[in-house]
């Protein structure tokens, strides 16, 4: 079954969540110490790009790419998504 997106919904969210909304924060990456993942659709080149450029700029960023995804791998294989969250949070918990 086809999931329907909502239009208002969705219009809300780049109101309110949009990238337009948030505050530079590009020179305080080097300077995180807690871990992180950035995920990216493996055809979403764009944010590809992003996720290198955050992890230039903090060697300790965790990138994990989600094949055969665009622009919302958390829609398009959430199964995907869902394990390699899991499988960061366990290695995280590994080494405390």
């Amino acid at each position: 079954r086809k999931k329907v997106l909502n239009p208002q919904g969705l219009s809300n969210s780049i109101k309110g969540f949009g990238q337009g909304v948030f505050p530079h924060l590009w020179d305080d990456i080097h300077s995180l110490r807690l871990p992180v993942l950035c995920m990216h659709g493996s055809m979403d080149k764009k944010y590809a790009l992003i996720n290198k450029a955050i992890k230039f700029r903090n060697p300790r960023v965790k990138v994990k790419s989600i094949k055969h995804c665009g622009h919302a791998p958390h829609i398009e294989d959430a199964p995907m998504v869902a394990s390699a969250a899991s499988k960061f949070l366990l290695d995280i918990k590994r080494f405390e």
